[in-house]
């Protein structure tokens, strides 16, 4: 598994400014968080989609490929900066 930080830098008051994915070798989402301005928290996984966020159907973008839009500022982080955006969900969502 790889995980993934992008942040998306837009003025839209009801779009994520940062998601968190997690995913396979073919670049599919297993688990995904989306936080937003507002520190609102919105997940997904295989088997649950919470608020509006969903997996992607399709395979995500490489790095490189989602960095050449100068809106978006991905970077490859470690499972355990993943798993604690993915616990802190659970907290703020009780």
């Amino acid at each position: 598994m790889r995980y993934l930080k992008i942040e998306w830098i837009h003025n839209l008051e009801h779009e994520p400014i940062i998601i968190y994915s997690e995913i396979d070798d073919k670049y599919n989402e297993i688990r995904k968080v989306e936080i937003y301005r507002d520190n609102k928290i919105e997940y997904a996984d295989l088997n649950t989609e919470f608020g509006g966020t969903r997996l992607s159907e399709e395979p995500l973008l490489t790095l490189s490929e989602t960095a050449s839009d100068n809106q978006f500022k991905p970077m490859e982080i470690g499972k355990r900066e993943f798993e604690k955006v993915w616990l802190k969900r659970i907290q703020c969502n009780k």
